[in-house]
């Protein structure tokens, strides 16, 4: 509160500082992603090869394609943290958006890559003898370690994602989820492989394809809801209802309205007041309404609050 017990609102400076503190956070997740699917594609790459496994090559090749996902989202948080201008009076959220889009679309062409190519070894094998050599151990043991390193930078992503609520950063941690199926598939390939049947390394790669695909599916979902502009969850709209309504001199809230731009939230509503106040009072209710709102729910970016008197 300030000296005259109004509600103090977030400053436009206080909200770009929040913007570049979770630009950097982005950044530096961005970042990790790039170096450990560049180590891990070398490794797997390597592992293939020298294992002979079409599984492993293929984990291998959606794990390349991850470094270029993970760059995405570096350069779409690192524009998000730039402050609003005449252009843009909503900021440069939206970047997290296409980044979104980008990372569903490479995703669902790696998984297709991953289903062809297994489907054309399973086709050669099957209809012109093509012989399918068992994969060697080294194989087996790089997915095992891919499972667990694309697990721990799932979590940390992920975490740090939900922790600034970045659409860019959280795709970014399903497509290390994606790459833990990936594997889990290749173990299981290769592991039947060594056992004596060489056709279920490339069967691994085609069952794991799916799941990759449907992953890809589901982010792309969440970008196409963000481009529609489509209303945040339930409970951020009821976030927004109840912060309204503490706000002394409001006596019923309709039409309350959010939609995620990037990592913000923007939001809109109605408060009715008593018709007997002035403008000046109805006012004060608006902007001590749009203040709470700002301070209470997380991620609020801007409010917009119409006045009305109650009937």
């Amino acid at each position: 509160m300030d000296d005259n017990g109004r509600q103090k609102s977030v400053s436009a400076e206080e909200q770009q500082e929040i913007l570049k503190r979770n630009s950097k956070i982005g950044q530096r997740y961005a970042i990790l992603g790039i170096a450990g699917n560049l180590a891990l594609t070398i490794f797997k790459f390597i592992a293939g090869v020298m294992g002979q496994s079409a599984a492993m090559i293929a984990d291998a090749t959606h794990s390349a394609s991850d470094i270029f996902d993970s760059f995405i989202c570096f350069i779409s948080v690192k524009i998000s943290g730039k402050p609003k201008d005449k252009g843009h009076p909503y900021g440069h959220g939206g970047a997290e958006t296409i980044s979104t889009m980008i990372c569903a679309i490479v995703l669902f062409a790696a998984g297709f890559s991953i289903l062809f190519n297994g489907c054309r070894t399973i086709y050669d094998h099957f209809a012109h003898g093509a012989v399918l050599e068992a994969p060697g151990v080294i194989a087996f043991i790089a997915a095992v370690v891919s499972i667990i390193t694309k697990e721990c930078m799932y979590r940390v992503t992920y975490k740090a994602g939900q922790e600034i609520n970045s659409p860019a950063l959280i795709a970014n941690a399903m497509d290390h989820r994606s790459d833990v199926f990936s594997s889990i598939g290749t173990v299981i390939g290769i592991g039947g492989a060594l056992a004596g049947f060489p056709v279920l390394d490339p069967l691994g790669g085609v069952i794991v394809s799916f799941f990759i695909m449907h992953m890809a599916y589901n982010i792309a979902k969440s970008g196409v809801n963000q481009i529609m502009s489509a209303s945040c969850d339930d409970s951020v709209v009821n976030e927004i209802n109840a912060a309204a309504s503490e706000v002394s001199g409001v006596l019923s809230t309709d039409d309350v309205r959010a939609i995620q731009k990037g990592s913000s939230i923007i939001a809109s509503l109605t408060v009715r007041v008593d018709r007997m106040l002035t403008v000046e009072e109805g006012h004060n209710i608006a902007a001590q309404v749009k203040a709470n709102i700002l301070r209470k729910v997380a991620h609020t970016y801007d409010v917009i609050v119409h006045v009305e008197p109650l009937e």
